[in-house]
């Protein structure tokens, strides 16, 4: 009988032993998965920071540079100078392993070059078969699509971003909850992105605006709407500063920033507004300045700004539109020469085909963390001759 004994306790012995090395090995495993999480975190905020700045059609290796400025490890396949995809995965590996939580919640990036430059990007958060992307590549509109299930969970948002769009939706495109990565409950499509309730303002004019007074001179009012609301707003014409131009006073109750700009044109019936590859134009209806409207075929330029505006003014098609006009020489900067406050020195990546003077400009200003910008002539002639840079 004592030998029994000894038998059941050795027996007990054993399985406690057992009992306690399978805790402290899942204990393990659920550490090693929340320092995992922790890391895939760290290492998704560094690629988000440089996927929602990397411009499309910046070269191969100005990209790769951007990356790795950015703390973002890069894995280079052989021979990626013409045509290639660079793939970037985030996620706890351990989390894969632990069957009685939720599955993880993973994101994922995918840059593709061709000709030697970035021509989409693709950027995704999944959980199962829950899933949020946004897609860059050529779309000249910013727009949002959903997929619900039939019982109306929604179970993909997609939305396709203008690599022109500069308004608040690219930031709201790219607000991905990382919070989620390594929960404990889980996420599905709704909590993957921390902003999606902005996405369906597509457009300048379609955010809305409530209780909204504003007063002063013109421009004054264009440029801290623009810098309020996050958009690029863009006046030219002519005497569009100065003594001749009008005191006004803008009020909406509840409205859109459409609604804003009608009240402004009404206020100040010299201007006319129309929206343009994501930002907002004022023109003046009499002497405008056409340069504006130039489309240039093909404009590639990476270096400070300065240079690069440089460069716009010696286009091809600007110094056509200069000599035509009869230009000074003195003049043939102006139109984009950068002044105001508050600016400076920045590294400019512009790639352009078709796209209008004024539209390049968007993008320089955009680049250079400005929100309202001019360019004004006086009635004499149709050449600019100053322009206005404001940063926010």
């Amino acid at each position: 009988m004592q030998h029994s004994y000894y038998g059941l306790s050795s027996s007990k012995t054993r399985f406690f032993y057992i009992i306690f090395g399978a805790a402290v090995l899942l204990l393990l495993a659920i550490i090693a998965a929340l320092v995992s999480a922790r890391s895939a975190r760290v290492e998704a905020a560094k690629y988000l920071r440089a996927a929602a700045s990397l411009r499309v059609g910046t070269a191969y290796q100005a990209s790769v540079a951007q990356l790795r400025d950015a703390g973002v490890r890069v894995m280079l396949p052989n021979d990626c100078e013409r045509q290639c995809i660079l793939s970037f995965y985030f996620g706890s590996k351990w989390r894969h392993a632990l069957q009685f939580l939720p599955p993880p919640t993973e994101l994922a990036g995918q840059l593709e070059f061709r000709d030697g430059r970035l021509a989409s990007k693709l950027t995704a958060m999944r959980q199962s078969i829950y899933i949020a992307e946004v897609t860059e590549s050529v779309s000249d509109v910013s727009g949002t699509s959903t997929d619900i299930d039939s019982l109306g969970r929604l179970r993909r948002i997609s939305i396709e971003l203008s690599p022109l769009d500069f308004t608040q939706y690219r930031e709201s495109a790219y607000s991905f909850s990382l919070a989620c990565m390594g929960a404990t409950r889980g996420c599905k499509t709704a909590d993957f992105l921390q902003k999606a309730d902005e996405l369906e303002h597509r457009t300048p004019a379609s955010i809305p605006v409530r209780d909204l007074v504003a007063s002063g001179r013109t421009v004054e009012v264009i440029s801290r709407l623009a810098m309020k609301y996050h958009i690029m707003a863009g006046v030219y014409g002519t005497s569009i500063n100065g003594y001749h131009e009008p005191t006004i006073d803008v009020s909406i109750k509840n409205g859109t920033l459409g609604d804003a700009f009608d009240a402004i044109a009404k206020a100040d019936p010299r201007l006319e507004w129309r929206q343009s590859n994501g930002a907002v134009h004022f023109a003046t209806h009499n002497f405008p300045i056409s340069l504006m409207d130039v489309t240039l075929h093909s404009f590639d330029s990476e270096d400070d700004w300065h240079s690069v505006l440089d460069r716009l003014d010696q286009t091809p098609e600007s110094q056509a539109w200069l000599l035509d006009n009869k230009c000074p020489s003195a003049d043939r900067h102006a139109a984009a020469s950068m002044g105001g406050t508050g600016i400076t020195p920045t590294y400019i990546s512009v790639h352009a085909r078709d796209l209008a003077f004024s539209s390049v400009l968007d993008q320089i200003a955009a680049q250079s963390g400005v929100s309202y910008w001019s360019v004004e002539r006086d009635s004499a002639s149709p050449c600019p001759t100053r322009s206005t840079w404001i940063k926010e």
